[in-house]
């Protein structure tokens, strides 16, 4: 039986001229949806929310195609453009993706893994190619994530610098404090222990008797 070669790859553009490469057997209009039609990619559904269905681009890129031919170009079109990277697209997969509907997890992991093997033997240069990217993409990550690490581990060690010094500051104004008081109480004790201290406090006692009894505040003993 002759396969029907009614597909087609076609192309959204969005107004920052992010693109999203795509295969569909119906018709251009009916797989947009009024920008409804890719639930899926919440990464290109957050981009039809934020510019408006109406202000993106369609182009039909090639048509009557088979699902296989429909495929294969799916896939060598989204490495031309490189639209998996975010900087230019929204495609969140290669391309070509096997249907997995009605599968388990386990089902659709194992799916994914004969999918991409057999992929990567038929399309060793872009496989080689997309590696690369994606290496590079690793590297600076682990680079930045390695950048954080040493500002947080700079930060760490200057607080805890600052944290030691500022404990030995407050410990030798605490020291300060202690002998001041120290040398005050010494003072007292030698003021308390004298005979005019005995004497005057006893003046006083008498002068507060005789001020609350006479009510009057003229009279001082001498």
């Amino acid at each position: 039986m002759k396969e029907e070669r009614n597909y087609i790859v076609y192309k959204h553009i969005s107004p920052s001229n992010k693109i999203y490469i795509g295969i569909t057997k119906q018709s251009l209009k009916q797989r947009w949806k009024n920008g409804k039609g890719y639930a899926k990619n919440e990464y290109f559904t957050n981009a039809i929310k934020k510019y408006g269905q109406e202000n993106f681009k369609h182009e039909i890129l090639y048509s009557h195609l088979t699902l296989k031919e429909a495929k294969e170009l799916e896939i060598k079109t989204i490495a031309y453009y490189d639209s998996t990277n975010r900087e230019k697209g929204y495609n969140i997969t290669i391309g070509g993706d096997p249907c997995n509907k009605g599968l388990t997890e386990q089902q659709k992991k194992e799916n994914k893994r004969i999918w991409l093997n057999k992929w990567r033997k038929e399309h060793p240069d872009i496989a080689r190619e997309r590696s690369r990217i994606f290496e590079e993409r690793n590297r600076e990550k682990r680079h930045e994530q390695a950048n954080k690490r040493n500002k947080s581990e700079a930060r760490r060690k200057h607080r805890t610098e600052y944290m030691k010094k500022y404990r030995e500051l407050n410990r030798e104004k605490i020291r300060k404090i202690n002998q001041k008081s120290y040398r005050k109480r010494k003072e007292n004790e030698k003021i308390y222990n004298t005979d005019w201290y005995s004497s005057a406090k006893r003046r006083t006692y008498l002068e507060r008797i005789w001020q609350t009894r006479y009510n009057t505040h003229s009279h001082r003993f001498t």
